[in-house]
C-alpha cells in the first residue's frame, strides 16, 4: 500500500487536474465529451499537461514526494496514448482506457496491475446558460450499455464505469440556489456513510475540516445504471455509488491486495461481486500479462491494450466477423508507481 501522505499529494494533483480539465463545460458552447475526454488526457500526460496552468502539476507532485523520501527511489508517472477508434463501437464501446502499474520492490507481494474501461458522458446545460439541479446527461444508448452489459457479465469481471463530466459544486455556471441544493445532497449523503481504512479516514477529515475542494469534483465515476441520470442523482448517492475521478483514483491506489476491499465499490443491482481486475505481478518482466483465454482477468487486460490476442478472443466469444485492425479505447492512460529498486 501506499502511505497516506503520498496519496494525499495524489489526490491534491488529480483535483487540480479536474478542476482544468473542466473548464470547457463552462464555455458558452460547452465542449461535449469527446473534447473534454481529449483535455484530460493531456492533462493526465506528464509531458502534454505542460501546455495548461494547473494549480499543482506533475512537476511539483514529483519534488514533492522527493521531500518526503529523499533517498528512496519512487517513481510515479503518467502517459497516455491515442489510437484509432474505427472499430471502437465493435469491441471496447467505451472512450477511455486506464491500466495502473505498481512496483513495490520494497514489498514485492504488493506489486500489482489492473485496468479499467470508461464510457464518457457530458452534463446538458439548460437555458440561459447555467447548469440545475435537473440538468441531465444524454439519454443512455440501450444498445451501447447492452454490450457494455454483456462484456462484463461474459468476462465476469468489474471493470467498467461510466464517466461523467459536469462542473464542479464550485462552479459559477450552476444556478446559485440549486448549488447549496447539490452541496446539501453531497453532505448529506456522505453523513451515511462508514468511513472505513486509511482512505475513508482520509476523507472523513476532509468533511470534517471542510476541505472541501477535492469533494467539488466534476468528473464522476459511475457503475453501469441503465437509467438517465440528472445532475442531483450523482450528489444524492454521492460516494454511495458516484464518486469524483481523484478519489476513485485514490480509492484503487490504497485498496490492500490481499484484502482486496476498498473503502468504496460502487455498483448496480445486476452486477453480481464480480471480481477487479487485479493481477499480482511476480516482478517488473510481468507487469504486460499474456492474454490467456483462461484467465479472463488478462483477457480484459489485453482488451484496455488492444492486444491482438484478446481482440481475438472477444472476436469468437461475441461472434464478431475478424478483421484486420487494431482497436483501442480512444485514448489509454497508464499510470505507472514504482517504490525501492
Amino acid at each position: 500500500m501506499i502511505p497516506l501522505h503520498i496519496l494525499k499529494l495524489i489526490l491534491l494533483y488529480f483535483d487540480s487536474i479536474d478542476k482544468t480539465a473542466l473548464i470547457g463545460l463552462s464555455n458558452k458552447k460547452p465542449k461535449n465529451e469527446e473534447s473534454l475526454t481529449s483535455d484530460l488526457c493531456a492533462l493526465l500526460d506528464g509531458d502534454e499537461q505542460k501546455q495548461f496552468m494547473l494549480d499543482f502539476n506533475f512537476e511539483q507532485l514529483k519534488r514533492k514526494i522527493k521531500e518526503i523520501y529523499p533517498k528512496l527511489p519512487f517513481e510515479i508517472n503518467f502517459k497516455t496514448n491515442e489510437y484509432s477508434k474505427a472499430y471502437e463501437g465493435s469491441i471496447t464501446h467505451s472512450d477511455l482506457g486506464l491500466i495502473i502499474n505498481f512496483l513495490n520492490y520494497l514489498n514485492p507481494k504488493d506489486s500489482w496491475t489492473e485496468s479499467w474501461l470508461f464510457q464518457a458522458k457530458s452534463l446538458k446545460i439548460n437555458d440561459g446558460l447555467k447548469y440545475k439541479l435537473n440538468s441531465d446527461f444524454p439519454a443512455t444508448n440501450k444498445d451501447q450499455f447492452l454490450k457494455l452489459k454483456k462484456l462484463t457479465r461474459t468476462l465476469k469481471l468489474d471493470f467498467i464505469r461510466y464517466l461523467h463530466y459536469c462542473p464542479r459544486l464550485d462552479s459559477k455556471s450552476i444556478e446559485e440556489t440549486d448549488r447549496d441544493k447539490l452541496k446539501f445532497l453531497r453532505d448529506a449523503s456522505l453523513s451515511r456513510q462508514i468511513f472505513d481504512f486509511q482512505i475513508g479516514l482520509e476523507l472523513y477529515n476532509t468533511v470534517v475540516n471542510k476541505n472541501s475542494s477535492s469533494l467539488n469534483g466534476g468528473i464522476i465515476i459511475s457503475p453501469l445504471l441503465e437509467k438517465n441520470l440528472k445532475f442531483s442523482d450523482l450528489h444524492a448517492e454521492f460516494v454511495i455509488r458516484h464518486i469524483p475521478f481523484a478519489w476513485f483514483l485514490l480509492s484503487r491506489l490504497s485498496i490492500d491486495s490481499l484484502s482486496r476491499r476498498s473503502f468504496i465499490r460502487p455498483q448496480d443491482d445486476w452486477i453480481p461481486d464480480f471480481e477487479d481486475t487485479r493481477i499480482l505481478l511476480d516482478n517488473e518482466k510481468s507487469i504486460i500479462p499474456k492474454v490467456d483465454k483462461n484467465d479472463l482477468k488478462t483477457v480484459a487486460h489485453g482488451i484496455v491494450r488492444g492486444d491482438k490476442n484478446a481482440i481475438q478472443i472477444v472476436e469468437e466469444t461475441f461472434g464478431i466477423e475478424s478483421k484486420n485492425y487494431t482497436i483501442f479505447p480512444e485514448r489509454t492512460l497508464t499510470i505507472n508507481l514504482r517504490i525501492g529498486g
